[in-house]
């Protein structure tokens, strides 16, 4: 992409982006000239592919009541201003939908618009799209490879990323679906990240700030959840006198394509500009404009008023006061004088185009939105949209603010908190009758998969190329099925990066050409199979054929498939021997699905399980390929045109009215917990956001655990052999069962109550329990281990064989939940151990009977220096102390012990007889009794280990090895002091000597 003013640049580019911010006259001021005539002769060419957005599909007209201006005169007519008693600037999701023949806008669906000025109808020679905002007007308009869009399509979800898509590479016109029936412009819900040092904040009253985590993971998840607009608001740039932190935006911005207002720091149209190239949509200005409203219009007439948010902090005020509510600034730390229901109509008149209103006395309470405020602004500022924020805990509190007139409401603690989920808290608006925009569109994009394909990523070096978390990525696919990591170009550390995900999900790899050395590696670390080229196949036959997949690309050429020199079924024929899978990449998309037959047929009948890629161009394509028994392979372009859900439940079907599937939820082991129901839409959202998510018949899609606590991590999805049925494995926080047990059909038995016994018991092991002295007493767990192991080796009869298996299982589970690991988890250690090709030599690490122990001479020099288990920094510093006392003496020494805290100022170093007496009898009794039995105890032990003390010395191969016993001249005893004396220390030190 890039930015031009060149006249010649508009006539070559292979596209074209008119762009739209602002207002017409200015833009068409500014395409005067060269560049004007440089576009009207482009615009009159339908093949050449140009984009116009906004105020650029307004200047194809000839003129516009906004302002004086001449348009490019692609289409006759005058740009109109919205009636009055309408909401302007429209400004949020409104519902786009396609009439006619359509190229580009093929389905219905919403998009961001932010236009107070509309073109009334669709021309003659054109196709397009119509919404409703008080009138009808035009969407989108396109012609050949013309596209005009009132909206913006970048920040416009999925819906409108596909529209740009199909004008990057055009596809089939397809006649609009008949229009739905809406009442326009959609109610926003609003994530709000306040920001402080590049860390999302919330407190209450803007007071008493706690860290809820990174801004652009944040925003990433609002966006998956359905949100349809984010706020960031750094909330100390005004009173530290800082700009905004421009690195948060563009971070929040490379994931986040929907609208961002962004405030905090704004005092000139400079930082305003700034903001808005960072990645920001929209500006909020608060303190600076209370300080100089003259700023609201300098950013209304530099940005256009649709881009200017006037944000307002208000507080009741005192009685007798001459405001009703009370304009603050500085974070709340200082009152105006203003009214706010004024200073809104104040801001209005001047320029801004919407009000961020704040209630500062609800902000964090949860009391929800303080109504009488929003509704005196509403009512102030006419047809100007008002975003309610302050005080949110349910969703209705947001129809609250709705029913009194608000167009948006915002919200930060209940989504920051998991109190709620947004598609949850969407649903229940929707349910009070509040239109909002659907999260995909009317037609929702659905993201799943189903056990019968695999999913492919491709990667360069272990990333993704167009950027992302990868990590997440594959977690989600691999809940559905294995996943395909497809990286020609992998290094070091992008292996580094493969192998933690192969160890983590069931993964093929496909990494170019392999030597059998690394093919065996890679099956080893554990990946389910290795993806290859037919050219090389042979060199690695000696690998399992189960765990080889050869790949073939097949051509279409004089009325044949072919491939690897041979007609397909051939080629298929021949690598049988060595692969036991084949995957069969169509070079050209296909729908010859009697090909896919035929080759479903031959792999068969050499026991090949056959993959497919490049036939997929609908769900119902891989419900056909499901059929044969083949494996769909889902890439990047199957995803984008079928969706991921759209390919998990094209083979299901159902024989109930409402057409669900019956859904069995087990353990993370495969225990059956209950059953319970899927749709389409709750299993889009379970796969997507890995929760046990359901359909039920009272509360509609039910999330497991939002009100309960008993969530559900989603781990895996299977569709069973009749394709009537679902599976969902899930770890569950809490029983399933509303009886307050693990499953609706039994209590759990076996390992898995062993494991959820142990687990209850480290959480709170009761005083004096067995499990709490494992978990307390040093050592006595290992011993047990040990103790425990010996005696299931040692056991014959199998009735003495089981018992001492259940007792090493018991001590073994206390060792695994102190260390947090599950029956998952070592299950999945199995599994993947068992894809070893390369299996263990099985020797012992101990000598076995019979084994003749071998000792060997070394020199001092062969023998490695041990390490020093202090730092380096650490001796220095001891060296340094060394060195003055040495040079300094016991002065010095007083001064160091001063200095570091071990004694007083003036404190004595050197206790004589009567100090020490004297600190004896100040103990209490008590304390003198315990310490008088320790050293009579280690007195009695010292006397016994004297008088067995002798001389020992035995031969061995290399000379003898023994001890000797001799008496020493003096014994001393240094008894530490300092912050923490231990008495423990004089006492086995001075009672022997």
């Amino acid at each position: 992409v890039r930015f031009t003013e060149d006249p010649a640049d508009v006539s070559a580019a292979s596209f074209l982006v008119v762009p739209g911010v602002g207002e017409f006259g200015s833009a068409a001021e500014w395409f005067s000239g060269p560049r004007y005539d440089a576009v009207v002769r482009r615009l009159k060419d339908p093949s050449k592919p140009t984009l116009c957005v906004c105020i650029g599909l307004q200047l194809l007209l000839d003129s516009s009541e906004e302002a004086e201006g001449k348009g490019f005169g692609i289409i006759p007519g005058r740009v109109k201003g919205f009636p009055q008693g309408v909401r302007v600037p429209q400004q949020g999701w409104n519902l786009v939908q396609p009439v006619g023949q359509c190229m580009y806008a093929q389905s219905a669906g919403h998009a961001f618009f932010s236009n107070s000025f509309y073109v009334p109808a669709i021309p003659a020679g054109w196709g397009g799209a119509l919404a409703l905002h008080g009138v009808s007007f035009v969407g989108c308009l396109e012609r050949g490879r013309i596209l005009a869009c009132q909206f913006h399509p970048e920040i416009s979800g999925s819906w409108a990323s596909g529209i740009i898509r199909r004008w990057l590479t055009p596809v089939v016109p397809v006649r609009a679906a008949p229009m739905v029936k809406h009442s326009g412009l959609a109610r926003r819900v609003i994530a709000c990240l306040d920001c402080h040092e590049g860390k999302v904040v919330k407190g209450t009253k803007f007071q008493n700030l706690r860290d809820c985590g990174d801004p652009a993971a944040l925003a990433k998840m609002y966006e998956q959840g359905g949100v349809d607009e984010l706020t960031i608001l750094d909330i100390s740039a005004t009173h530290e006198g800082r700009a905004n932190a421009l690195e948060t935006i563009r971070a929040v911005r490379a994931v986040f394509s929907l609208p961002i207002t962004v405030g905090g720091g704004v005092r000139s149209v400079a930082d305003a500009e700034a903001l808005l190239q960072a990645g920001a949509d929209k500006v909020g200005v608060n303190s600076a404009a209370v300080k100089r409203p003259e700023l609201i219009t300098e950013l209304a007439k530099a940005l256009g008023r649709q881009c200017v948010v006037l944000a307002i902090d208000a507080r009741k005020a005192e009685p007798g006061s001459d405001v009703d509510y009370d304009v603050v600034v500085r974070g709340g730390r200082d009152k105006t004088g203003k009214d706010a229901a004024r200073w809104a109509a104040e801001g209005v008149r001047l320029g801004a185009g919407e009000i961020l209103l704040t209630c500062w006395d609800r902000d964090g309470t949860g009391e929800g939105y303080d109504c009488e405020l929003t509704g005196s602004v509403v009512k102030a500022v006419g047809d100007i949209p008002v975003i309610a924020s302050g005080g949110c805990k349910t969703p209705h509190h947001m129809v609250e603010a709705f029913d009194v007139g608000a167009e948006a409401a915002l919200a930060a603690s209940i989504f920051h908190d998991g109190v709620l989920s947004i598609p949850d808290v969407k649903r229940v608006i929707a349910e009070a009758g509040v239109e909002l925009r659907s999260s995909t569109g009317p037609k929702m994009v659905e993201d799943t998969s189903v056990f019968t394909v695999v999913t492919e990523v491709k990667l360069k070096n272990g990333v993704l190329p167009a950027g992302g978390d990868l990590e997440e990525l594959v977690k989600k696919y691999a809940r559905v099925g294995e996943v395909l990591l497809a990286d020609n170009e992998v290094l070091d550390a992008g292996k580094t990066t493969l192998k933690r995900l192969i160890d983590r999900y069931r993964c093929q790899v496909q990494l170019g050409h392999l030597e059998v050395g690394d093919a065996t590696a890679w099956l080893n670390a554990g990946a389910t199979q290795v993806v290859v080229a037919a050219d090389n196949l042979q060199a690695l036959s000696e690998l399992p054929r189960d765990r080889l997949v050869c790949e073939l690309t097949a051509h279409f050429a004089d009325g044949k498939w072919t491939a690897f020199g041979a007609p397909i079924c051939d080629s298929i024929k021949a690598v049988s021997a060595v692969a036991g899978t084949v995957l069969v990449r169509f070079a050209h998309n296909t729908h010859d699905f009697e090909e896919c037959c035929r080759i479903a047929r031959t792999a068969a009948s050499v026991d090949v399980k056959l993959i497919v890629s490049g036939c997929i161009q609908r769900a119902q394509d891989v419900a056909a390929i499901d059929g044969l028994g083949v494996t769909s392979l889902l890439d990047d372009e199957v995803l984008a045109t079928v969706g991921l859900c759209g390919a998990v439940s094209a083979p299901l079907h159902s024989d109930r009215v409402d057409g669900m599937w019956p859904t069995v939820v087990c353990d993370e082991t495969g225990k059956a917990l209950g059953l319970a129901y899927s749709s389409q839409r709750s299993l889009q959202h379970a796969i997507e956001h890995g929760v046990g998510a359901y359909e039920s018949r009272n509360r509609g899609l039910w999330v497991k655990g939002l009100t309960s606590g008993n969530t559900q991590e989603l781990l895996a999805v299977r569709v069973d052999c009749d394709r009537d049925a679902i599976q969902f494995r899930v770890r569950s926080q809490g029983p399933f069962c509303h009886r307050n047990i693990d499953g609706c059909f039994n209590p759990s038995s076996g390992l898995r109550a062993l494991e959820q016994t142990v687990r209850s018991r480290i959480e709170s092991a009761p005083q004096g329990s067995y499990t709490a002295k494992l978990l307390t007493k040093e050592g006595l767990l290992s011993a047990k281990l040990v103790e425990e192991a010996q005696e299931l080796a040692d056991a014959k009869d199998p009735q003495h064989v089981a018992e001492e298996a259940a007792d090493l299982l018991y001590f073994a589970m206390v060792r695994m939940q102190q260390a947090g690991v599950g029956i998952e988890d070592v299950e999945r250690v199995l599994d993947k151990r068992a894809l070893k090709v390369t299996r263990r030599p099985g020797s012992a690490k101990v000598a076995l009977p019979g084994d003749k122990v071998k000792l060997v001479r070394k020199r001092i020099t062969d023998v490695k220096q041990r390490r020093c288990a202090v730092s380096e920094k650490a001796m220095d510093a001891a060296r340094e102390i060394l060195a003055q006392v040495q040079a300094g003496g016991e002065e010095a020494l007083v001064r160091i012990a001063t200095k570091l805290g071990d004694i007083q100022e003036g404190q004595p170093v050197v206790l004589d007889r009567d100090a020490m007496k004297a600190a004896w009898e100040s103990l209490a009794e008590a304390d003198r009794a315990v310490l008088e039995r320790s050293a009579a105890r280690i007195k009695r032990f010292a006397q016994a280990q004297k008088a067995g003390l002798e001389k020992m010395s035995i031969p061995i191969e290399v000379g003898k090895a023994g001890h000797d016993v001799k008496s020493v001249e003096i014994a001393g005893c240094y008894a530490p002091g300092g912050r923490y004396p231990l008495p423990s220390t004089v006492l086995m030190t001075a009672v022997p000597a």
